[in-house]
């Protein structure tokens, strides 16, 4: 089954955004953990506290969303659009908020899911065009200059390769691909330069939304495995940067679980957590070493207009939200976590 260009516009035309997203995990303390709520960026300490707004464009009809870190913990490169109609634009500001500026004004394209190099000079992100299926990767200097296709649009529109990131050192990008190679969804390797572009997930898998271990040595993602038999909610897995040593590391039942993002000190992975029909959504943490038990939730909410859905393929109508897991609540209304280095 092809992810339709129906199916695509369907989900820009209600979420503004284009794509399904991923951001590098750079190394360090464990700073603050980025968010998306409603239509604001915010940031809130790693057990939920000090939740605060860096935008706060409300009812405006502008939105942000979907914010990830440079490797010192200072800077946050997001998604911005002016209004439920205008294409996403990719935009810098400062952790606290401050210094808030377009870097690339790319009006005959939605412009998503950023991700900073560890040097802190380009930005890897995915380019879909208005008028036309099919989404590809581009890389953009922070000054705005220098724009180049990392993956060049080809003549297979259905082809959706989005959700670009810098592995830590620098020199690889894992993505996702839809309908890339003949595979439904799957995680991607490649060069920093585009090329020796290879799938690192089995087909069954149809694994998307992977995010680097701050180490480089181990990617987390997202997957709509048919494992164990007869599932089809969305997990969070564990593998090596090779593709070996495949796990899973969230059992979510009937709920679904997105958005994996490693911790700095690489000892924990948040992720958000949501009911069978994506109204509701928790922003979970879960130790490496902890149980299925020990999954903690850091922030929990209902969704609002503008928080990026899952693709429609990915939706199961018909399921319950997950009960009687041991969780801790301990703040409200955030989805998309990513976690931040603290400044030195």
């Amino acid at each position: 089954m092809f992810l339709t260009k129906s199916n695509w516009m369907f989900l820009l035309m209600l979420l503004v955004f284009a794509s399904t997203f991923a951001h590098a995990t750079y190394p360090g303390k464990n700073g603050r953990i980025v968010f998306t709520q409603g239509t604001d960026i915010w940031t809130m300490n790693p057990d939920g506290s000090d939740a605060r707004p860096l935008t706060s464009f409300g009812s405006s009809g502008k939105a942000a969303c979907c914010a990830s870190w440079s490797a010192d913990g200072k800077t946050l490169v997001f998604a911005a659009a002016d209004s439920s109609t205008d294409p996403a634009q990719i935009w810098m500001m400062n952790a606290d908020g401050s210094n808030r500026h377009q870097v690339l004004n790319d009006p005959e394209f939605t412009d998503n899911d950023p991700s900073l190099s560890p040097d802190g000079t380009t930005i890897a992100f995915d380019r879909c065009p208005l008028n036309s299926s099919g989404c590809e990767l581009f890389q953009v200097r922070v000054d705005g200059a220098g724009l180049k296709a990392l993956i060049p649009f080809g003549p297979n529109t259905d082809i959706f390769d989005v959700t670009p990131e810098y592995s830590p050192d620098g020199n690889t990008i894992v993505f996702s691909g839809f309908n890339r190679a003949g595979l439904i969804a799957a995680v991607f390797l490649m060069d920093a330069d585009g090329s020796h572009i290879r799938p690192i997930t089995p087909p069954g898998l149809e694994a998307f939304l992977p995010d680097w271990s701050p180490d480089g040595n181990t990617i987390a993602f997202t997957t709509r495995a048919n494992y164990p038999p007869n599932t089809f909610t969305p997990q969070v897995w564990i593998m090596n940067k090779d593709g070996s040593g495949l796990r899973q590391f969230t059992f979510p039942g009937s709920s679904h679980d997105f958005w994996p993002a490693w911790s700095p000190q690489g000892d924990a992975i948040a992720f958000e957590r949501d009911n069978a029909d994506f109204s509701q959504f928790v922003i979970f943490v879960k130790n490496l070493a902890a149980t299925a038990s020990l999954e903690q939730p850091l922030r929990q909410g209902t969704s609002a207009a503008l928080v990026k859905r899952a693709p429609p393929h990915l939706v199961m109508p018909g399921r319950a939200p997950l009960r009687g897991s041991a969780a801790k609540l301990i703040n409200q209304n955030g989805a998309i976590p990513r976690w931040g280095p603290a400044p030195e």
